[in-house]
């Protein structure tokens, strides 16, 4: 539970802990491309708040074309300098910092202002407007920009640079995608000729800044959904991304005209949605894997990262969505198992040290669907069957309440609400309906307004 505090040393760069701020658009900048004062407050505050890393909003290599109104970016030697200003201030708190390197591509706002944005082929970007598809003839100049922005980077004290190339967006990951990556020739069709252009760029940065200059990748571990980029193409580029200098992988998921609600979860997606993509890429990996998204507090953060936990079992097929039986062992209330409903062969085992403990813990989270009691303590398991809401359960059994038909099987709270099981099925989606069935005959006048002192004083004797 203690490594997201301890050292992480990728490449060159050694953190002070394993806690990154991921890159974000805020809002703020100004036409130059320096950070403005909003801007800049805004990631000191988390300097200071202890994160290991920075990486900062996207920074286009080409000052010309801009990913949203005021993008970061190298516009000229001064803007190196106030660069400097802000990473060394930055650094004054054990911070590390870097920034998103990306070409913006399809998903600038240059259309805007009458210039085509340009993509691996030409379609309607997230904007639907039109974009038209690179030439081989300007590949060669885009490569060099890109070498050119991570140079002025490191110039600028920047401690290493992040690739943007996840979620079939901007430049790089337009050509990655097979769901936009259209194009017939040697940077189209095959996962070779697809990762070609960011092989490139990443031989290009490394021949500029020197090998000894870190490059976290952040790419998609699965675009999850058909046709796109799946875990098993990632897993195939990885040792090749490692062998060309990846220093590290930030590990996101999704496309962004097709699934992005799996970038920015939403409230229905599960915490560390992408946890599994890591994990695979994790086993292949010489190099560090962040995870990013939903991470949203330290104790799932710490659990992610504690030491393996399966005591039996623990394998999962993705594709036909089965888990093989597991248990495990050192489980603790903050792991990220036990912060959603179990459905599946997934048993962990927790300590506890009284029944009043138990009926705490139990009392302070959502009421389970089943409670299952294992004792021949009767003054236990009273206690226990008593203090605790829950659907339905078992003593020294499990699930047989289930088959029973002349008990009612349903949950609690949210966990469910009604029941099933014969008469007890029938009336929860039965609906009784009620009807009163006044006469016309009388309809007394002290129903109605205005109201009268004299009928109040009635009412007082007909309540007593």
């Amino acid at each position: 539970m203690t490594n997201l505090f301890t050292e992480l040393k990728i490449g060159s760069m050694t953190l002070k802990n394993r806690t990154f701020m991921a890159p974000m658009s805020l809002g703020y900048g100004n036409p130059s491309g320096i950070p403005d004062a909003s801007q800049q407050e805004y990631w000191l505050a988390r300097a200071k708040g202890g994160v290991g890393c920075i990486i900062t909003d996207a920074t286009s290599v080409d000052p010309n074309t801009p990913y949203l109104g005021n993008t970061l970016c190298f516009r000229s030697d001064e803007s190196i300098v106030a660069y400097k200003q802000f990473t060394d201030r930055i650094h004054e708190y054990g911070c590390k910092i870097i920034p998103q390197i990306t070409h913006p591509g399809p998903e600038s706002i240059s259309s805007f202002f009458g210039v085509t944005p340009i993509s691996s082929s030409g379609y309607l970007n997230s904007m639907w407007q039109p974009t038209r598809a690179l030439t081989l003839e300007e590949i060669p100049g885009i490569i060099q920009m890109y070498a050119k922005a991570s140079y002025q980077a490191k110039q600028a004290g920047f401690d290493g640079i992040e690739l943007h190339c996840a979620h079939g967006y901007m430049l790089l990951g337009s050509f990655l995608s097979p769901l936009k990556n259209k194009r017939t020739d040697e940077y189209g069709g095959s996962l070779e000729n697809r990762a070609r252009l960011l092989i490139e760029v990443i031989d290009a940065i490394k021949e500029k800044c020197g090998k000894e200059f870190p490059i976290i990748l952040r790419m998609s571990g699965s675009e999850k959904i058909e046709g796109g980029n799946t875990i098993e193409d990632t897993k195939q580029l990885v040792p090749i991304l490692i062998e060309h200098g990846i220093d590290a992988f930030e590990v996101s998921g999704g496309s962004q005209y097709d699934a992005p609600n799996k970038i920015i979860p939403s409230h229905g997606e599960p915490c560390a949605v992408n946890l599994n993509e890591a994990l695979e890429i994790r086993k292949i990996s010489s190099v560090p894997v962040i995870l990013v998204g939903k991470i949203n507090s330290s104790e799932l953060a710490k659990s992610l990262i504690d030491e393996n936990k399966v005591i039996v079992g623990g394998k999962y097929d993705e594709n036909t969505l089965k888990i093989e039986p597991t248990v495990m062992d050192n489980v603790s209330w903050d792991d990220l198992i036990m912060q959603e409903e179990i459905f599946g062969p997934i048993l962990p085992i927790l300590t506890f040290k009284s029944a009043d403990y138990i009926i705490e813990k139990i009392e302070n989270r959502p009421h389970p669907l089943a409670l299952y009691v294992f004792s021949q303590d009767k003054k236990f398991i009273d206690k226990i069957t008593s203090h605790c809401r829950f659907g339905g359960g078992c003593i020294n059994d499990v699930v047989v309440h289930l088959a029973t038909p002349e008990m009612p099987f349903g949950g609690f709270g949210e966990s469910g609400m009604g029941a099933y099981h014969g008469k007890f099925g029938f009336e929860t989606f039965s609906h009784r309906r009620s009807i009163l069935d006044k006469s016309l005959c009388v309809d007394l006048p002290m129903r109605y307004q205005p109201y009268k002192t004299s009928y109040f004083k009635l009412l007082k004797l007909f309540l007593k």
